[in-house]
């Protein structure tokens, strides 16, 4: 493959996930998998040495040959402030993709450098933490006329990707979809160990609901919400410094007539067989399925106690090279980018086409129901309208920007209080005079 038709890509976001991806991308460029991308670099707020990577991606379940110290070692390693990082991701160096990997609150700066720079862009879930903030790169994207990608995992694992031909968009077996129940909750080990540097500007609604309403609008052939109303609490966390709630419950009215309601926490005690408990179940006229994704028929006992096993998610094999290769539905995003970017790369496949499976408009579904569930559970419950949720967000962004960019960054970030919105009434004083212009 020439190299003016070869992705070339830079991570920006060295994390759990970052380092686990850095595996996923490395074999993209293995001979056996068709030599799709070159990875450029990565870069992180911090430097982040193999040592350090290295127990990372053991929590990921990445072994070290998996992600060799010496592959780690050649390749561009750049650390520094966010404006360092964006500018050499709108610079030619950075190559022809990005992939954003950073902590959810931290997107949106690196994703409008990307699109801003004319790069093909892949990002983990929610696309951004503002509804407001996710269009934005939506626009640019389609603007450059480059793909936009996000990575909903959760549609290829074989217990979900039969969904749509199941539900037909309400032609299906179900019949039209009434109504339905979601749940995915997470062991406290996740915000208070895992993610405790920046689990106060995220939610359990943010980082596991934004998975689940992926899933149902999928499943339904993607209807748009019309309004979300979510309450939640904040004890467990708190008590242990860390100003995020315990749970976000959300329901979610969808424009096909369909009621949701998603049910998440973060605070599950340690004890439970698995990291995740998740699932759920669909009524509609004609029929009902329910799916409990976290009892998949294996289960573990040892001297370490009792599990839950979860095969599909990291699975893999050998090429013929002996190279290892990632199976399981956690690397199937990433092929499916690499594939479709490179078809675009070769004039074999428009942009359009090639953001058919998983696109920048569909990520807005989850993005709008995050962001409306955080300001809702802020107001005690209030319903959030999301033809209102653009102009909403606008008027806080007005609000932050008072403070000059610091303020604009903050906004950027999710949050929703500042000097001018120092409490729930101010708050709640721009969504009334906002929806109710309906």
């Amino acid at each position: 493959m020439s190299s003016d038709k070869k992705i070339r890509l830079f991570q920006v976001g060295l994390g759990t996930f970052g380092t686990s991806s850095l595996a996923i991308w490395r074999q993209l460029g293995f001979k056996s998998q068709g030599e799709l991308v070159e990875t450029v670099g990565f870069g992180d707020i911090v430097e982040k040495p193999y040592a350090q990577a290295r127990e990372l991606f053991a929590r990921a379940s990445i072994t070290e040959d998996r992600l060799p110290e010496d592959y780690f070692n050649s390749l561009t390693r750049l650390h520094g402030a966010e404006e360092t990082l964006t500018e050499f991701i709108k610079s030619p160096e950075s190559g022809n993709a990005v992939y954003v990997s950073t902590p959810d609150f931290a997107h949106h700066a690196y994703l409008m450098a990307a699109a801003e720079g004319g790069k093909h862009i892949f990002c983990e879930k929610p696309l951004d933490i503002t509804y407001l903030g996710a269009l934005e790169v939506v626009r640019e994207s389609k603007k450059q006329n480059k793909v936009l990608q996000v990575d909903f995992h959760k549609r290829p694992d074989p217990y979900h990707n039969q969904l749509p031909d199941i539900i037909k968009g309400g032609a299906g077996d179900l019949g039209e979809i009434l109504n339905g129940y979601a749940w995915m909750k997470d062991q406290i080990v996740v915000p208070r160990d895992w993610f405790r540097g920046w689990a106060h500007l995220a939610s359990s609604f943010s980082f596991l609901g934004s998975h689940m309403v992926d899933l149902v609008a999928f499943a339904m052939d993607f209807p748009q919400p019309v309004w979300i109303s979510a309450t939640g609490h904040k004890k467990k966390l708190q008590s242990l410094g860390i100003d995020s709630y315990d749970d976000m419950v959300a329901t979610v009215a969808f424009d096909n007539g369909a009621n949701v309601v998603f049910d998440t926490n973060w605070i599950m005690n340690e004890t439970f067989p698995a990291i995740v408990y998740q699932g759920f179940e669909l009524w509609g006229t004609e029929g009902h399925i329910r799916i409990d994704s976290t009892r998949r028929g294996e289960e573990l006992t040892t001297n370490d106690g009792f599990k839950f096993v979860n095969k599909g998610f990291v699975a893999g094999a050998m090429d013929i090279d002996g190279n290892y290769y990632e199976t399981g539905y956690r690397a199937i995003p990433f092929v499916n980018f690499a594939r479709d970017v490179s078809a675009v790369l070769e004039g074999k496949s428009t942009v359009e086409e090639a953001s058919s499976k998983i696109s920048g408009e569909q990520a807005l579904i989850s993005t709008a129901a995050v962001r409306a569930s955080t300001i809702s559970v802020e107001l005690d419950g209030t319903r959030i309208h999301i033809d209102c949720l653009e102009e909403i967000d606008t008027r806080i962004k007005a609000e932050f920007g008072k403070e000059g960019q610091d303020g604009i960054r903050r906004f950027y970030q999710g949050r929703l209080y500042c000097d001018a919105i120092k409490s729930k009434e101010d708050l709640l004083k721009i969504v009334t005079d906002v929806q109710r212009k309906r």
